[in-house]
C-alpha cells in the first residue's frame, strides 16, 4: 500500500496566527479588527492599513522572536501526530519567507508536532524569484501530496483548480465564502469547524 504524504499549511491550519497578527496590529498601528473580522485574506482590507503599514507588520510578524510567541491550534498536534502515527508523511508547507526556517523548527519542536520537513513555497508572489530552496507555484503543481491542507483562498482556487488532489480545509472567517462557492464543486473538499471534526472526516476518506 503507498504510504500517504500530506502537505499541512503552517499559519492558521497549526499556530494561531490571525488572532496573533490582530493584537500585534493594534499595538503598531491601534487597529481594532478581531479575528472574526478578518473576512477577506488581503490584510490591508481587513485591518483597514495601508501598503506600507503592511509591510512593516509583515515584517514584524515574520520576526523570529516575534514567532515563538505564536500559540498552536487546538487539536492540531493530536490531529497532526495521528496521522503520522498512521504512517503518513507530513510535510509542512508554508509561505513565510525562508530564514524563519530555524524558528518555525523551534517553534514545532516547542509543542511536540511530528512532521518530516518544512517546504516553503512563494504561494502569494511575494517572493524576488532568487530565494533558494523556495518552491514556486509549479513544482506544488507537479508535486504528489495525496492531502493538501490549507485555509487561504488563493491557495484553495490554485490547487482546486489547476490540480486534482483532495483539499482540507479548516474553516477561518477568510474562507467561509470560498466554502460557500464550492458546494457544487467536483473536487474533493474534507473541512471541519475544528482540528477533531477535520481530522474525523480525513481518517474517513483514507481509511486510517
Amino acid at each position: 500500500m503507498k504510504q500517504l504524504k500530506f502537505y499541512i499549511d503552517f499559519d492558521d491550519i497549526l499556530a494561531e496566527t490571525a488572532n496573533r497578527i490582530c493584537e500585534i496590529s493594534k499595538d503598531m498601528f491601534g487597529t481594532h479588527a478581531t479575528f472574526e473580522q478578518i473576512k477577506d485574506f488581503d490584510l490591508k482590507k481587513s485591518l483597514n492599513i495601508t501598503q506600507d503599514q503592511y509591510e512593516e507588520l509583515m515584517d514584524m510578524t515574520h520576526d523570529n522572536r516575534m514567532l515563538a510567541t505564536y500559540l498552536p491550534i487546538k487539536g492540531a498536534k493530536e490531529a497532526i501526530n495521528f496521522f503520522a502515527d498512521k504512517g503518513v508523511t507530513i510535510e509542512v508547507v508554508t509561505g513565510r519567507p525562508p530564514y524563519t526556517l530555524e524558528a518555525s523548527k523551534l517553534w514545532l519542536e516547542r509543542y511536540g508536532f511530528i512532521y518530516s520537513r518544512i517546504v516553503f513555497v512563494d504561494k502569494y508572489g511575494r517572493f524576488e524569484g532568487d530565494e533558494k530552496d523556495v518552491l514556486t507555484l509549479d513544482d506544488i503543481r507537479n508535486s504528489d501530496y495525496d492531502l493538501m491542507i490549507d485555509d487561504a483562498p488563493i491557495m484553495l482556487n490554485f490547487i482546486s483548480q489547476e490540480m486534482t488532489t483532495p483539499i482540507g480545509v479548516l474553516q477561518r472567517p477568510w474562507n467561509e465564502s470560498w466554502l460557500a462557492e464550492q458546494a457544487s464543486s467536483n473536487h474533493t473538499i474534507l473541512h471541519g469547524a475544528d482540528w477533531n471534526n477535520l481530522k474525523d472526516n480525513v481518517t474517513e476518506y483514507f481509511n486510517l
